[in-house]
């Protein structure tokens, strides 16, 4: 956490593209995007797990930062940085029926939550900036350190009985209840955390910004980021190793409109 704090003190850090004015500059910005998890996810039936994968829902996740960057010219530049971000995936409502049962289906529910510290590298490009409106493009890579996690999975038998499984830090949670035999509440520590923790990837983005003094421009971009690697950590002991989840690649994956405020020295 002491590292943490000091690349938060003292390292440039951010978000987004910065305006290609000559010289140094500083920014902030926010993002609201789509994220999720690229590679299918199945659930478990008394008799094995099914060929059909899990439904994916819309997952909303934000990101924000501050960026520090130096451009050679009014049209390349270089940006460096550190920014939250908070991603995941979720499926709901994947309704399987136990063999010998066609009458009660079960409802099945995964809620993936990710936050990363990421530093982003990145190369920028930009067409002339003294025009009230020009345009920014960049391409680069990012180095992101699980900050947090947290991932839940239900399973729901009508309205007679749930099953639930939380996994966050160091430890994983199950609650069951049944309306005729009552529940229960275990924790059990694991061994491993279920996702690794660093990540690198893929960055890039493009969109306009607005010049509003010599000084100083607000941006709109849309933002695309993608992870080179499989999220999960297959070292975690918390589901048996016959899972073909674990054996499918999870990349992470974020698409969002960043909106900044960048002051050129």
């Amino acid at each position: 956490m002491k590292k943490i704090l000091l690349l938060i003190l003292f390292v440039p850090f951010g978000f987004a593209a910065g305006f290609a004015q000559k010289g140094f500059n500083i920014q902030i910005a926010l993002q609201p995007d789509k994220s999720g998890l690229i590679g299918d996810k199945f659930s478990k039936t008394s008799s094995g797990y099914t060929n059909a994968p899990i439904y994916k829902d819309f997952t909303f996740g934000f990101a924000g930062g501050i960026n520090g960057g130096y451009n050679f010219t009014n049209h390349f530049g270089f940006s460096a940085g550190l920014n939250y971000s908070r991603q995941g995936q979720n499926y709901t409502d994947f309704e399987l029926y136990e063999p010998g049962d066609s009458t009660s289906p079960y409802a099945y529910e995964n809620n993936i939550s990710l936050s990363y510290l990421t530093i982003p590298l990145r190369l920028i490009c930009s067409t002339n900036t003294d025009e009230p409106f020009s345009f920014s493009c960049y391409a680069g890579v990012y180095l992101g350190v699980l900050f947090s996690y947290k991932d839940t999975y239900k399973k729901t038998f009508g309205t007679t009985s749930y099953y639930t499984e939380t996994m966050q830090g160091e430890i994983i949670t199950v609650d069951y209840y049944n309306i005729y035999s009552g529940s229960f509440t275990n924790e059990y520590e694991l061994v491993g955390k279920p996702y690794k923790s660093m990540n690198l990837g893929l960055i890039a983005g493009a969109g306009v910004q607005k010049k509003i003094t010599d000084k100083s421009a607000v941006q709109i971009m849309l933002n695309y980021q993608l992870g080179f690697t499989d999220v999960k950590n297959l070292d975690c002991r918390y589901s048996p190793s016959t899972d073909p989840n674990r054996k499918i690649v999870h990349q992470n994956y974020i698409i969002g409109v960043m909106i900044g405020f960048q002051r050129s020295f």
